[in-house]
């Protein structure tokens, strides 16, 4: 996509706010994260976070397949991985779930050709939103995002360890009868994850975010940070590191666990306040950044609407998912009390050339982060 592919983002169930904004990559991928309901639920809770047009989408075969269809391939056609690269604003790994799991479901196939697909079913839109519908009780996994939607294929993965035996078959089956196809599930591993891992591939932060892989950050253990508890924090914080780029969105397997690395953070970030004077305000520090570096608003009462006419208005808007980055909190919620202290009577909290450590120390941005989304 064009200037970048950035993940996705997780929160605790009990901090989350319903808006949310995704991002575009300079080199970050999108994560959709999917943990076990701790409230005793039928279904396993999952991260769904919309991207950088405003239009919900995240790295998951529901999308992959309507960018495909988006992009004028019918039925017969073949699909490139670079062709595909061009399509979705997601990292390699995250491309190659989505291409994997609508192999699982029989709506592509292999060819005989290195990384090239065959489109092997015709559907509009429409359908996919009715195939994806009709997949809910199939794939049994509800969204995190405070509203707890049933999901379908908008899942981040269609394997066998995600979804249980004949589960795949199940959602072919839907297809076939809503499009008419003749669909016939494909051959492919049962466990994407483990797969990536014996090709010794980097692992998108997913896998850590899921819960599917323990994880360390520069070799540190989450669970050593103050303030931090149980592994949905970890996993929280995680994810909201990974969304401001404060830490690498794919990572290494070091022994039993994934690695993930820490740069010098190039992370700034906003009070919403500033938005309401956007061209003198918002627009005029933003401006004051490098190239590379990141905006992140803190946004607490503002509504995804607020910031989007804001950023319109300064002149913005298409900033937004790639260095423009915005945090939902919930309003009286202790991650809002804590972005409260750490403003303070400020504007703005400057991250720029902090390492992993000092960042990880300071108290009140962990559990800032760790609560938004």
């Amino acid at each position: 996509m064009k200037l970048g592919k950035i993940l996705v983002a997780l929160c605790i169930v009990t901090a989350v706010s319903v808006f949310i904004f995704g991002m575009t990559r300079p080199c970050y991928a999108k994560t959709g994260p999917s943990i076990e309901d701790t409230e005793g639920g039928t279904g396993k809770i999952e991260g769904n976070v919309p991207d950088n047009t405003g239009e919900k989408d995240k790295g998951s075969p529901l999308h992959a397949w309507k960018a495909i269809v988006a992009a004028g391939k019918k039925a017969g056609d073949t699909i490139t991985s670079a062709e595909f690269e061009g399509m979705r604003n997601w990292s390699a790994s995250t491309r190659g779930y989505e291409l994997r799991s609508l192999v699982a479901i029989g709506v592509l196939a292999p060819t005989d050709a290195r990384s090239k697909y065959k489109l092997l079913v015709d559907a509009t839109s429409e359908q996919i939103d009715l195939i994806n519908n009709e997949a809910k009780p199939i794939v049994n996994k509800i969204s995190r995002d405070g509203t707890k939607t049933a999901l379908g294929i908008d899942t981040w993965i269609l394997d066998v360890k995600h979804l249980g035996e004949g589960k795949a078959e199940q959602i072919a089956a839907v297809v076939k009868k809503v499009t008419g196809s003749n669909v016939t599930p494909g051959a492919v591993s049962g466990d994407f994850v483990q797969e990536d891992i014996y090709a010794d591939k980097d692992l998108e932060a997913s896998v850590a975010i899921n819960g599917e892989k323990p994880f360390t950050v520069n070799g540190i253990d989450l669970s050593e940070v103050e303030g931090i508890s149980g592994d949905i924090e970890q996993q929280a914080l995680l994810a909201a590191m990974v969304d401001t780029r404060i830490v690498s969105p794919e990572g290494k397997i070091k022994g039993s666990v994934v690695d993930f690395s820490a740069a010098k953070a190039n992370t700034v970030i906003f009070k919403e306040e500033l938005l309401d004077k956007p061209v003198e305000g918002f627009k005029a520090e933003f401006d004051k950044l490098d190239e590379g570096q990141i905006a992140v608003i803190i946004a607490i009462n503002k509504s995804s609407e607020d910031i989007k006419t804001a950023l319109e208005q300064a002149g913005l808007l298409e900033q937004r998912g790639n260095r423009i980055i915005v945090m939902g909190v919930k309003a009286d919620s202790l991650a809002a009390q804590a972005f409260g202290r750490l403003f303070g009577d400020n504007n703005i909290v400057d991250l720029r050339g902090q390492a992993i450590n000092n960042i990880l120390e300071n108290k009140d941005l962990v559990k800032g982060l760790k609560g938004a989304v």
